[in-house]
């Protein structure tokens, strides 16, 4: 997302950012502080050190991908920053014209730029989903920590990723803390709150397109250990409903020859990120599920040998 636009004190030119790389180097401090009407403002604390005496920064070059920031602003210690702003297909780019050079080997130039972003955080009924863009300048950053600041307001902690964040809540925020390695494996995403609640109504269509009577399933929506679901109607009523191996529930319907048949379907789901019970697999289950197939080659030595390597569930996303 950052990119340090160079002024040289030589005639040497660096042609590609891997020297431009060796010599600068940058620390990033990011805070999305995130609103009670689901907007963001963003603050980025940057320490530009000058790792070459042959050459110094003159400014900063900041990508905002997928977005349009608002009340854009920069400043040093000397005060504000000239910025260029510019929209692009991609999103916007920040031009930055630094106030003040860094001169020297091992000489440091720090400035702040904030804004703000709109709809970072997006309520779904009793639920806050809060998405943050991915940090692509973090990877070229040697030294980066992201910071999430969530108002209490937004309920109970059900979701975040990736894991492994530094936690801290004071009664009215809830702080999110992530490294260089966390921001840059995955986008951030936290959800917050109890419960959501869906009506829903599904229309299903069958037809019957042989010359004797004949059965025919739907699949309805089923409770689960995340989901609740209430069914209101099903018109015209099934002649049977019944739970598959899997705990699907299938309605069963008879067509006469020929006959095509509408059925719809009215309930709530009320879905929760929290299981609702503790739900364990029984020995049954163990063995259906984990018996050899075509598809499912459990008994393939090569298999059998990696799942006795890689214990972990990170373990087995690495080698995958």
């Amino acid at each position: 997302m950052g990119n340090i636009a160079l002024a040289l004190m030589t005639l040497l030119a660096v042609s590609s950012s891997v020297k431009a790389s060796e010599k600068f180097g940058t620390s990033s401090t990011v805070t999305y502080n995130i609103q009670a009407d689901g907007s963001a403002e963003v603050l980025h604390k940057i320490v530009v050190r000058n790792n070459d005496a042959s050459v110094y920064s003159s400014g900063y070059t900041m990508n905002l991908d997928g977005y349009t920031p608002s009340e854009v602003d920069a400043f040093d210690a000397g005060g504000r920053i000239d910025i260029v702003q510019k929209k692009v297909d991609q999103g916007t780019v920040l031009n930055l014209t630094f106030n003040d050079l860094a001169l020297g080997k091992g000489s440091d130039y720090s400035f702040s730029l904030k804004y703000k972003q709109r709809e970072v955080g997006t309520k779904h009924g009793q639920i806050w989903e809060v998405t943050l863009p991915s940090q692509s300048d973090a990877q070229k950053s040697n030294n980066y920590t992201l910071k999430l600041l969530i108002p209490a307001s937004f309920g109970k902690v059900s979701f975040v990723s990736p894991g492994g964040y530094k936690f801290q809540d004071d009664g009215q925020v809830r702080s999110f803390t992530f490294d260089k390695k966390q921001v840059t494996q995955s986008r951030i995403v936290a959800v917050f709150g109890p419960i959501q609640v869906f009506e829903f109504r599904l229309s299903y269509h069958l037809q019957n397109t042989e010359k004797v009577p004949a059965k025919r399933e739907i699949a309805i929506p089923p409770d689960t250990i995340y989901q609740k679901v209430i069914l209101e109607s099903i018109i015209p009523r099934p002649e049977n409903v019944r739970v598959d191996d899997d705990g699907n529930w299938l309605a069963e319907f008879y067509l006469a020859p020929l006959e095509k048949l509408d059925i719809q379907v009215k309930g709530t789901a009320e879905l929760s990120t929290n299981s609702w019970v503790s739900q364990s697999l029984s020995l049954w289950e163990r063995r259906r599920y984990l018996r050899a197939t075509d598809i499912w080659q459990s008994d393939d030595p090569q298999i059998i040998a990696l799942a006795n390597k890689l214990k972990t569930p990170k373990a087995i996303y690495d080698y995958v």
